[in-house]
């Protein structure tokens, strides 16, 4: 009983390095007490490990503050207790200001009052290198705000041990993030400061940065290559990360010595901002028009991407991949049909090369040998990698063709919210898949309804669940808290992983499905209208018990406005309670859920599919039932985050931006 309980107690002294690490960029004094300036790190791998977990304190809080613009930097931890060695037989806590300070360069403070008081330093600081670019949102509203876009290289003075502060933010958002050797003069730098108003005047808070290699291309040209990149966390989705790249492309585009741009390693999120970016200024080129983009891939292309925009061959094909997938009608078999041959075409080479080697080696090689030396894949396993590749691909083309489309555009947004009005439900895919992000796909149209739930909350499979959800059970089709007050309009669910295990070919499970609830009423109205009555005439008592709070509510089934018209659905046989009504009422209620029930369960109502890591589904909780099928959570890794939003926010804003557009 003693080891078990000093290993539970043990438990306590670790923390997730993630959540214990709070960022700032502080302006003024009262940012250090405000909540709403802390952000969080994306990764802490780098410092404490692959587990991204510290060992050896109770309530951890590690607080990395930067000024906004000088960034003098200081750490400091606090902890309610540390694991005492005698009692754990000797176990020690982590150093954790040791495996910080060991990446920050030497200057910063430990004492919080000195780091305040630096704070009046920040009015003298000024940008280094020169202006390129100013930037706005917002204009004309309460809410606007100016950026602008600098460039140097390392010789500006002071820019030296200002860019050694600026890198240590590589560690929490880039992943084998490693620091330059500054002293090579062919390095350049981009960086966006935000210039705000402050005391009559004007100060500047760093965004982001940006670091550009000059490699050289054989016989006499320059190959720039964009090596890191970054938009720190208070400034993302505010269109700072296409205006830099854009920046940087425009530094480069007069001068004739340059061959074309490269980057190196890019991320999943930097590989899209740069197909949103190319695509929107190849659109721009003769050679891209829609008609020319139906006649093929051409040289055309090449030439006038490389020495308009500085774009490779391999990027403007990518490019042009992605615009002709948009310009082409999915309805139109032919049209359908042509797009997929000309990239399998594409797709094919490598398995065109193969079947060329392996000729060349029959010529050389006895049968026996050439088995030896050469594996060759047949016409069919070809066939079905060429499929899956292609799928994989058209996948990726979806995704530029919605998420960044939604994040980067008020008109993209427009559309996606018009989708979610029109039909209850709308997905949204390629979102990042990091702990979080669901928030930031909010914060474009609205705020996260807190709840009893949390903030955000995690649908993941557990040991001891409190929750049906928490489990690989069968979910049949429902809607959310309709034993509140009001159940929130907005539901969205985020796929961070869905992961099988074995990968052995067979269905894992966890098949989402939605079903229209205004259309599985509306036939109930047409078809049974006695039971449609019914169902929207009696109330019923929802209840539930949620970390020993009780919550109880009573709503119909079906709810309709004056007219009759269905205006919520409120669907939950877990939650809903035995009906409180007269004898010979009791057998003519349930007759009529029961009639609503199959009908909401036949297989053609029903749209049904597996969710993948960073689609984003939002639907419409009072109109919308969802629900999944049962998996193997020994076999099945699955972790969706989820969170609630008022409706009328995102329908006051759908109607402000189709004004608008």
């Amino acid at each position: 009983m003693e080891g078990s309980y000093k290993k539970n107690l043990l438990q306590t002294f670790i923390t997730d390095s993630n959540e214990a690490l709070d960022l700032k960029l502080v302006r003024e004094p009262f940012d250090v007490e405000n909540d709403e300036t802390t952000f969080k790190p994306e990764m802490s791998h780098q410092i404490f490990g692959e587990n991204e977990s510290i060992f050896g304190y109770q309530n951890l809080k590690i607080s990395l503050y930067y000024t906004a613009g000088k960034l003098n930097t200081y750490l400091g931890i606090t902890y309610k207790a540390e694991v005492d060695p005698k009692q754990f037989d000797g176990a020690i806590a982590d150093d954790v200001m040791g495996a910080i300070s060991a990446k920050l360069p030497p200057g910063y403070m430990t004492n919080l009052d000195d780091f305040v008081a630096t704070l009046n330093k920040e009015q003298t600081f000024k940008p280094f290198g020169e202006l390129l670019s100013t930037y706005s949102i917002n204009k004309g509203s309460a809410t606007e705000r100016h950026f602008q876009l600098y460039s140097c290289t390392i010789e500006e003075i002071g820019f030296r041990s200002y860019h050694e502060r600026l890198q240590t933010f590589l560690l929490w958002y880039v992943d084998a993030a490693s620091f330059i050797d500054v002293d090579d003069d062919r390095w350049r730098f981009y960086l966006i400061f935000e210039k705000y108003p402050c005391d009559g005047g004007h100060r500047y808070a760093i965004c982001g940065y940006a670091t550009v290699y000059l490699y050289f291309a054989y016989p006499n040209k320059t190959r720039p290559r964009i090596s890191q990149f970054l938009v720190l966390p208070p400034f993302q989705r505010l269109g700072l990360g296409a205006e830099l790249l854009n920046v940087i492309y425009r530094s480069f585009l007069k001068d004739s010595n340059i061959l074309d741009i490269t980057v190196e390693d890019p991320s999943e999120e930097f590989t899209r901002l740069r197909d949103f970016v190319d695509s929107q200024n190849c659109k721009k080129l003769p050679s891209f028009s829609k008609e020319k983009l139906h006649q093929g891939f051409n040289a055309e292309m090449v030439d006038e991407a490389q020495r308009d925009l500085k774009i490779n061959k391999k990027q403007a094909r990518r490019v042009y991949e992605i615009l002709r997938f948009q310009a082409t009608n999915l309805a139109d078999f032919e049209e359908y049909r042509a797009y997929r041959l000309d990239v399998k075409r594409r797709l094919n080479i490598p398995y065109q090369k193969e079947a060329s080697d392996y000729k060349k080696l029959q010529k050389a090689l006895n049968p026996e040998e050439l088995r030896s030396t050469l594996s060759t894949s047949t016409k069919e396993q070809r066939i079905e990698n060429l499929d899956k590749q292609y799928q994989m691909l058209e996948n990726e083309y979806r995704n530029r063709r919605t998420s960044l489309s939604v994040m980067e555009s008020d008109k993209g947004l427009a559309l996606w919210l018009e989708m979610f009005h029109r039909f209850g439900t709308a997905l949204l895919r390629g979102v990042p898949t990091t702990k979080g992000k669901i928030i930031e796909v909010v914060k474009r149209f609205a705020y996260v309804k807190e709840t009893s739930y949390g903030v955000t909350f995690d649908v993941v499979a557990e040991p001891d669940p409190e929750h049906l959800a928490y489990t690989g059970t069968h979910l049949h089709h429902h809607t959310d808290m309709n034993y509140r007050e009001k159940s929130p309009g907005m539901q969205l669910l985020h796929c961070l992983k869905s992961t099988d295990i074995k990968g052995d070919g067979s269905d894992p499970g966890g098949l989402s499905f939605l079903v229209d609830g205004f259309r599985a009423a509306n036939w109930l109205k047409e078809n049974e209208p006695a039971a449609f009555h019914i169902l929207s005439a009696t109330p019923v008592r929802f209840q539930i018990s949620v970390n020993g709070m009780k919550f109880s509510q009573t709503w119909p089934i079906i709810c309709t406005d004056n007219e009759g018209k269905v205006t919520e659905i409120h669907y939950n046989n877990r939650t809903m309670g035995p009906l409180q009504a007269p004898t010979h009422l009791i057998t003519p209620f349930y007759h009529s859920y029961h009639l609503l029930t199959e009908k909401i369960r036949t297989e053609s109502m029903q749209f049904a599919f597996h969710l993948a890591p960073g689609d984003l589904l939002a639907f419409n909780n009072r109109r919308v039932l969802h629900g999944r099928t049962s998996f193997d959570d020994t076999r099945v890794s699955r972790h969706l985050e989820g969170c609630y939003v008022d409706i009328d926010e995102t329908m006051a804003i759908y109607d402000f931006l189709r004004n608008k557009v």
